[in-house]
């Protein structure tokens, strides 16, 4: 599929503003990886609870 070079430009700054905001997000702490599934979930959630999209617990790897 081709693109114009307009549309290649817009694309391109849409990609870096994506890239840059998940750094953010990432190096706030708020987000971060499921050992489990790598999406990005909730750091609380996933501490207090488990992943809620996988069912992934952090108990389950204390006990080994």
């Amino acid at each position: 599929m081709l693109f114009d070079p307009v549309s290649e430009s817009l694309w391109g700054a849409i990609l870096k503003r994506a890239r840059d905001e998940d750094k953010k997000d990432i190096a706030s702490g708020y987000w971060v990886r499921c050992p489990s599934c790598s999406r990005r979930v909730v750091k609380k959630e996933l501490m207090k609870k488990g992943c809620y999209l996988c069912g992934h617990r952090p108990e389950a790897e204390d006990r080994g």
